[in-house]
């Protein structure tokens, strides 16, 4: 099966958005489009043949208007559509495995009903194989401002920054590393030389964030980065820098390991606040 950008579609406003968010990026990546509505089956226990039913017809009309969308967004983009009696969340994360990215809205109705905290965003950005664009109301940013964010941690992760490198390098835009630090827990009695070595523990910061982006700088030099270090909680760092961003990238987990959790607190803080839309990276 051919590789393509999976879109969650249940024609709430915010599916449509990721619809048209999906489409614009397959044209940069010069790929193809699959549309995605899940009906869960049994309908309210109703025993009937689900195509003969009235959710059937619905959806169907539901699929044809977002292909018919696509199409007059860009004609040259392939663009197919299944309509699948599943549960939306396990559709999509079953099918995350022949796409090169999922794309679906923060919040939705009818096949994507209550998109709220762990609800079908959540679960797929949570549990997808690949690398997933939650996308909210917004999908540019305000004034002509451009620019990729990406957030940087403690032990910088391949996939969030060659995924960010990779859209500002589509995009012909700039990138934005952001590295949060914070000062480390003290007693009143050190206070003192704490204090002082607060330019030194800066210092190590644009150090750390330095030598995290080298070998990204070599192997996108088209790509102008602009560096950001905060005395902040990396979630609210993030959370101001993707105000004027066109797309916020983060990675899937805060740390690898036996005890990491799918979604890592800043990605699951961001995807709930983000003023643009978020991709979280994932390696395969």
């Amino acid at each position: 099966m051919k590789r393509a950008i999976l879109v969650g579609i249940d024609g709430s406003a915010q599916s449509r958005c990721a619809l048209d968010w999906a489409v614009v990026e397959a044209v940069l990546r010069h790929t193809q489009v699959r549309l995605l509505h899940a009906l869960p089956w049994p309908l309210l226990g109703v025993p009937l043949d689900p195509r003969r039913t009235d959710a059937w017809e619905s959806a169907q009309r539901l699929l044809a208007d977002a292909e018919r969308r696509a199409a007059e967004m860009a004609p040259g983009v392939e663009v197919t559509s299944e309509l699948v009696l599943e549960s939306p969340a396990a559709a999509l994360v079953e099918r995350a495995e022949h796409a090169d990215l999922v794309v679906v809205g923060t919040r939705g109705h009818g096949g994507f009903l209550g998109l709220l905290l762990g609800s079908v965003a959540v679960q797929v950005a949570a549990h997808s194989p690949c690398s997933v664009v939650v996308t909210g109301g917004r999908t540019h940013p305000p004034g002509e401002a451009r620019e990729i964010v990406v957030g940087v941690g403690d032990q910088p992760a391949a996939a969030p920054l060659q995924a960010a490198f990779e859209e500002a390098a589509l995009r012909g835009i700039g990138l934005r590393a952001v590295y949060a630090w914070r000062l480390p827990a003290f007693t009143p009695e050190a206070m003192v030389p704490l204090v002082s070595n607060v330019e030194e523990i800066e210092r190590a910061a644009r150090r750390h964030l330095a030598e995290a982006l080298t070998g990204w700088r070599e192997k996108y030099p088209e790509v102008p980065v602009v560096t950001e270090v905060v005395s902040d909680r990396a979630k609210h760092a993030l959370v101001r820098a993707s105000s004027q961003a066109e797309l916020l990238v983060v990675g899937g987990r805060d740390h690898d390991g036996p005890l990491a959790i799918p979604l890592g607190s800043v990605t699951h803080a961001v995807l709930h606040r983000a003023a643009c839309p978020v991709l979280v990276a994932r390696s395969r």
